[in-house]
C-alpha cells in the first residue's frame, strides 16, 4: 500500500472536515441520481485518480465492466492497490488508448478545467463512448468564492493553480452542446454535473 501517497485530490475526498464531507456526499448523490436515468454495462473513468469515484459507483452497481485511466502513475498504483479486481491504466484524456465506442458510459470528473484544449479532451471522450458521457467541472464563480470563504488560494482570488478553464453552469452546457446532446444536469455546489448522450 502506498500509504505515503497523498495527492490533493485524494486529500480532498478523504478530508475529515464535516462541511467538505457533506459537499462530497452531495456531489456523488447527484451523480448517482443522473446515472439511474441510463443503462450501461461498461464504464471508463477518464481521469480516475485513485479510483474513489469508481468506488462510489460500484457501491450502487456491481454488474458491469469498469476501467480507470489517469495521467498520474502514483494515482494509478494506489487505485490498483485499493481495487485490485479492476483494471487501471496510465493514459492521457487528450489521446485515449481505446478503440472507438469501447464503453457504454464514459465519466470524466473535474478534468476538463485543467486542459488547455478541453474541446480535444471532449472529442476523445465522445470517440470512445458508444452511448453516454458524464462530466463535472467547477461551477464558477461559486467554486472560487467557496475557496475564498475558507481562506484557500487567496493570492489567486480563490482559483486553484491547475484550473485553466472557468465555466458557469450555463456557459459549460452551451460549450459542450456543440459536440454532444445534454440529457440532464445537476448543480451540486460548487460543481456542475452533466449527463450527455453521444450523438456522433
Amino acid at each position: 500500500m502506498m500509504a505515503d501517497y497523498q495527492s490533493s485530490n485524494y486529500q480532498k475526498y478523504k478530508n475529515p472536515n464535516p462541511v467538505q464531507h457533506w459537499l462530497i456526499v452531495r456531489f456523488y448523490t447527484a451523480i448517482l441520481e443522473l446515472l439511474v436515468k441510463i443503462n450501461y454495462g461498461s464504464l471508463l473513468d477518464a481521469g480516475c485518480g485513485e479510483g474513489l469515484s469508481i468506488q462510489k459507483i460500484m457501491s450502487e452497481n456491481h454488474d458491469f465492466h469498469i476501467y480507470g485511466m489517469d495521467l498520474s502513475l502514483p494515482a494509478i498504483k494506489l487505485a490498483k492497490n485499493l481495487h485490485n479486481q479492476l483494471i487501471f491504466i496510465q493514459g492521457n484524456v487528450l489521446n485515449l488508448p481505446f478503440k472507438d465506442k469501447s464503453f457504454e458510459l464514459v465519466i470524466c470528473l473535474e478534468v476538463l478545467e485543467h486542459l488547455e484544449r478541453p474541446e480535444q479532451g471532449l472529442s476523445e471522450l465522445l470517440r470512445v463512448s458508444g452511448g453516454f458521457i458524464l462530466l463535472s467541472v467547477p461551477n464558477e464563480p461559486y467554486f472560487r468564492i467557496a475557496n475564498l470563504l475558507r481562506g484557500k488560494n487567496l493570492s489567486r482570488w480563490g482559483n486553484d493553480s491547475g484550473h485553466i478553464q472557468h465555466w458557469s453552469a450555463n456557459g459549460f452546457i452551451t460549450y459542450i452542446s456543440h459536440q454532444t446532446r445534454v440529457i440532464a444536469w445537476r448543480g451540486s455546489f460548487p460543481w456542475i454535473i452533466v449527463l450527455c448522450q453521444n450523438h456522433l
